[in-house]
Protein backbone atom coordinates (compact mmCIF):
# COMPACT_ATOMS: atom_id res chain seq x y z
CA UNK A 1 0.00 0.00 0.00
CA UNK A 2 1.34 3.91 0.30
CA UNK A 3 1.33 3.43 3.78
CA UNK A 4 4.35 5.89 5.20
CA UNK A 5 6.38 5.04 7.70
CA UNK A 6 8.83 7.55 9.64
CA UNK A 7 11.67 6.21 7.71
CA UNK A 8 10.00 7.22 4.57
CA UNK A 9 9.58 10.51 5.74
CA UNK A 10 12.37 11.47 6.90
CA UNK A 11 13.67 10.03 3.36
CA UNK A 12 10.84 12.01 1.83
CA UNK A 13 11.67 15.04 3.83
CA UNK A 14 15.08 14.76 3.47
CA UNK A 15 15.18 14.49 -0.71
CA UNK A 16 13.13 17.65 -1.03
CA UNK A 17 15.31 19.72 1.06
CA UNK A 18 18.57 18.24 -1.01
CA UNK A 19 16.84 19.22 -4.00
CA UNK A 20 16.24 22.55 -2.78
CA UNK A 21 20.10 22.97 -2.23
CA UNK A 22 21.34 21.54 -5.48
CA UNK A 23 18.39 23.79 -7.34
CA UNK A 24 20.10 27.14 -5.43
CA UNK A 25 24.11 25.80 -6.81
CA UNK A 26 22.35 25.24 -10.40
CA UNK A 27 21.12 28.46 -10.65
CA UNK A 28 24.40 30.53 -8.86
CA UNK A 29 22.34 31.76 -6.57
CA UNK A 30 20.82 34.17 -9.09
CA UNK A 31 17.22 32.77 -9.22
CA UNK A 32 14.19 32.02 -6.82
CA UNK A 33 14.66 28.32 -5.78
CA UNK A 34 10.85 28.07 -4.81
CA UNK A 35 10.08 29.47 -8.53
CA UNK A 36 12.37 26.81 -9.68
CA UNK A 37 10.91 24.18 -7.57
CA UNK A 38 7.32 24.61 -8.62
CA UNK A 39 8.03 24.25 -12.05
CA UNK A 40 10.20 21.41 -11.87
CA UNK A 41 6.88 20.23 -9.58
CA UNK A 42 4.82 21.12 -12.69
CA UNK A 43 6.87 19.10 -15.43
CA UNK A 44 6.80 15.92 -12.89
CA UNK A 45 3.00 15.89 -12.25
CA UNK A 46 2.38 16.55 -15.99
CA UNK A 47 4.50 13.66 -17.21
CA UNK A 48 3.90 11.43 -13.96
CA UNK A 49 7.26 11.20 -13.38
CA UNK A 50 9.02 11.32 -9.66
CA UNK A 51 10.38 14.66 -8.75
CA UNK A 52 13.61 13.61 -7.94
CA UNK A 53 14.34 12.38 -11.35
CA UNK A 54 12.77 15.91 -13.22
CA UNK A 55 15.06 17.87 -10.86
CA UNK A 56 17.89 15.47 -11.46
CA UNK A 57 17.87 15.79 -15.14
CA UNK A 58 17.85 19.47 -14.98
CA UNK A 59 20.62 19.67 -12.44
CA UNK A 60 22.57 17.10 -14.29
CA UNK A 61 22.42 19.34 -17.42
CA UNK A 62 22.53 23.29 -15.69
CA UNK A 63 26.40 23.33 -15.83
CA UNK A 64 25.90 22.42 -19.86
CA UNK A 65 23.03 24.66 -20.11
CA UNK A 66 24.84 27.19 -18.97
CA UNK A 67 27.95 27.45 -20.59
CA UNK A 68 25.56 28.18 -23.50
CA UNK A 69 24.35 31.23 -21.75
CA UNK A 70 20.59 30.13 -21.27
CA UNK A 71 18.35 31.37 -18.86
CA UNK A 72 17.18 29.57 -16.34
CA UNK A 73 13.65 29.49 -17.79
CA UNK A 74 14.85 27.87 -21.02
CA UNK A 75 16.76 25.39 -18.75
CA UNK A 76 13.37 24.57 -17.40
CA UNK A 77 11.45 24.34 -20.86
CA UNK A 78 14.39 22.06 -22.06
CA UNK A 79 13.74 19.98 -19.35
CA UNK A 80 9.85 20.06 -19.53
CA UNK A 81 10.05 18.89 -23.18
CA UNK A 82 12.95 16.73 -22.71
CA UNK A 83 10.59 14.50 -19.73
CA UNK A 84 7.42 14.41 -21.85
CA UNK A 85 9.19 13.43 -24.94
CA UNK A 86 10.75 10.28 -23.59
CA UNK A 87 7.55 9.67 -21.73
CA UNK A 88 5.63 10.17 -25.21
CA UNK A 89 8.37 7.60 -26.71
CA UNK A 90 7.51 4.87 -24.07
CA UNK A 91 10.95 5.36 -22.51
CA UNK A 92 10.36 4.44 -19.02
CA UNK A 93 13.11 2.96 -16.06
CA UNK A 94 16.58 2.15 -17.92
CA UNK A 95 15.40 3.11 -21.21
CA UNK A 96 14.67 6.39 -19.81
CA UNK A 97 17.98 6.84 -17.58
CA UNK A 98 19.51 5.99 -20.73
CA UNK A 99 18.29 8.37 -23.34
CA UNK A 100 17.98 11.39 -20.87
CA UNK A 101 22.13 10.44 -19.89
CA UNK A 102 23.25 10.61 -23.69
CA UNK A 103 20.81 13.49 -24.33
CA UNK A 104 22.45 15.58 -21.02
CA UNK A 105 26.10 14.71 -22.52
CA UNK A 106 25.07 16.07 -25.72
CA UNK A 107 23.98 19.45 -24.54
CA UNK A 108 27.66 19.53 -23.53
CA UNK A 109 29.26 18.82 -26.56
CA UNK A 110 26.46 17.81 -28.72
CA UNK A 111 26.07 14.25 -30.81
CA UNK A 112 29.51 13.16 -31.82
CA UNK A 113 29.01 9.15 -32.17
CA UNK A 114 26.56 7.00 -34.33
CA UNK A 115 26.36 4.87 -30.86
CA UNK A 116 24.29 8.03 -29.07
CA UNK A 117 22.53 9.00 -32.19
CA UNK A 118 21.26 5.12 -32.26
CA UNK A 119 20.52 5.44 -28.84
CA UNK A 120 18.25 8.38 -29.26
CA UNK A 121 16.32 7.46 -32.38
CA UNK A 122 15.87 3.88 -30.45
CA UNK A 123 14.47 4.64 -27.02
CA UNK A 124 13.93 8.40 -27.61
CA UNK A 125 12.38 8.28 -30.91
CA UNK A 126 10.58 12.03 -29.91
CA UNK A 127 13.82 13.27 -29.35
CA UNK A 128 14.65 12.21 -32.82
CA UNK A 129 11.92 13.66 -34.88
CA UNK A 130 12.37 17.04 -32.95
CA UNK A 131 15.94 17.23 -34.31
CA UNK A 132 14.92 16.50 -37.97
CA UNK A 133 12.26 19.13 -37.60
CA UNK A 134 15.09 21.66 -36.28
CA UNK A 135 17.51 20.40 -39.00
CA UNK A 136 14.85 20.61 -41.82
CA UNK A 137 15.71 16.66 -42.18
CA UNK A 138 13.92 13.22 -41.30
CA UNK A 139 14.98 10.92 -39.22
CA UNK A 140 17.27 8.88 -41.55
CA UNK A 141 19.20 11.91 -42.94
CA UNK A 142 20.14 12.68 -39.01
CA UNK A 143 23.54 10.07 -39.43
CA UNK A 144 24.91 12.45 -41.81
CA UNK A 145 24.22 15.41 -39.71
CA UNK A 146 26.14 14.08 -37.17
CA UNK A 147 28.59 12.66 -38.91
CA UNK A 148 29.44 16.83 -40.27
CA UNK A 149 29.37 17.95 -36.57
CA UNK A 150 26.16 19.47 -37.39
CA UNK A 151 24.28 17.86 -34.23
CA UNK A 152 25.75 20.62 -31.95
CA UNK A 153 24.44 21.52 -28.51
CA UNK A 154 22.55 24.85 -29.63
CA UNK A 155 20.93 22.61 -32.20
CA UNK A 156 19.54 20.31 -29.67
CA UNK A 157 18.06 22.64 -27.31
CA UNK A 158 16.60 24.88 -30.29
CA UNK A 159 14.94 21.45 -31.18
CA UNK A 160 13.63 20.59 -27.58
CA UNK A 161 12.28 24.10 -26.39
CA UNK A 162 10.79 24.50 -30.29
CA UNK A 163 9.00 21.29 -29.55
CA UNK A 164 8.24 21.59 -25.85
CA UNK A 165 4.12 22.44 -26.06
CA UNK A 166 3.83 19.66 -28.68
CA UNK A 167 5.71 17.02 -26.36
CA UNK A 168 3.33 18.24 -23.59
CA UNK A 169 -0.08 17.87 -25.48
CA UNK A 170 1.23 14.55 -26.22
CA UNK A 171 1.92 13.25 -23.06
CA UNK A 172 -1.49 15.04 -21.74
CA UNK A 173 -3.67 12.76 -23.95
CA UNK A 174 -2.14 9.49 -23.42
CA UNK A 175 -4.73 7.73 -20.57
CA UNK A 176 -2.84 7.96 -17.25
CA UNK A 177 -2.43 4.60 -15.56
CA UNK A 178 -2.87 3.76 -11.55
CA UNK A 179 1.21 3.66 -10.91
CA UNK A 180 0.86 7.09 -12.55
CA UNK A 181 -1.83 8.54 -10.65
CA UNK A 182 0.65 7.04 -7.16
CA UNK A 183 3.64 8.87 -8.88
CA UNK A 184 1.90 11.96 -8.30
CA UNK A 185 0.18 11.60 -5.04
CA UNK A 186 3.80 10.30 -4.26
CA UNK A 187 5.35 14.03 -5.43
CA UNK A 188 2.36 16.01 -3.21
CA UNK A 189 2.92 14.14 -0.50
CA UNK A 190 6.67 14.99 -0.42
CA UNK A 191 6.55 18.51 -1.65
CA UNK A 192 3.53 18.41 1.59
CA UNK A 193 5.72 16.58 4.13
CA UNK A 194 8.62 19.32 3.19
CA UNK A 195 6.38 22.50 3.53
CA UNK A 196 4.73 20.77 7.06
CA UNK A 197 8.47 20.50 8.08
CA UNK A 198 9.79 24.34 6.77
CA UNK A 199 6.39 25.78 8.57
CA UNK A 200 6.20 24.08 11.92
CA UNK A 201 9.35 21.69 12.47
CA UNK A 202 7.33 18.62 11.46
CA UNK A 203 10.23 16.37 10.93
CA UNK A 204 11.54 16.91 14.72
CA UNK A 205 7.54 16.62 15.71
CA UNK A 206 7.75 13.50 14.33
CA UNK A 207 10.73 12.73 15.68
CA UNK A 208 9.70 13.08 19.45
CA UNK A 209 6.74 11.43 18.81
CA UNK A 210 8.45 8.13 17.61
CA UNK A 211 10.86 8.84 20.74
CA UNK A 212 7.59 8.99 22.93
CA UNK A 213 6.40 5.80 21.32
CA UNK A 214 9.43 3.42 21.65
CA UNK A 215 9.24 4.98 25.69
CA UNK A 216 6.33 3.55 26.40
CA UNK A 217 6.76 0.30 24.58
CA UNK A 218 10.44 0.10 26.66
CA UNK A 219 8.17 0.68 30.00
CA UNK A 220 5.92 -1.98 28.90
CA UNK A 221 8.28 -4.59 28.21
CA UNK A 222 9.20 -5.39 31.92
CA UNK A 223 5.61 -6.03 32.80
CA UNK A 224 4.66 -8.26 29.57
CA UNK A 225 8.10 -10.14 30.42
CA UNK A 226 6.85 -10.87 33.63
CA UNK A 227 3.41 -11.79 32.75
CA UNK A 228 5.17 -14.42 29.83
CA UNK A 229 7.05 -16.13 32.65
CA UNK A 230 4.47 -16.15 35.26
CA UNK A 231 2.08 -17.73 32.40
Amino acid sequence: GFGISAKEIANLTGIMTDLESRAKVASRGMEDTGMIMARLRDIADSAYSPLEATATAFMNNSTALNALGMSMKEQLDITDSLTNALIVAGAKGEQFEMVMNTVNRSLAVGVKRNQELEMIQKYGGTVAEALARQLGTNVTGLKEYAKQGKITAQVISDALVGSMELFRQQAEDMPATIGDAMVRLRNQVMVTLHDMNASMDFEQTAVKGIDALKSILVDMQGPLETAVSLG
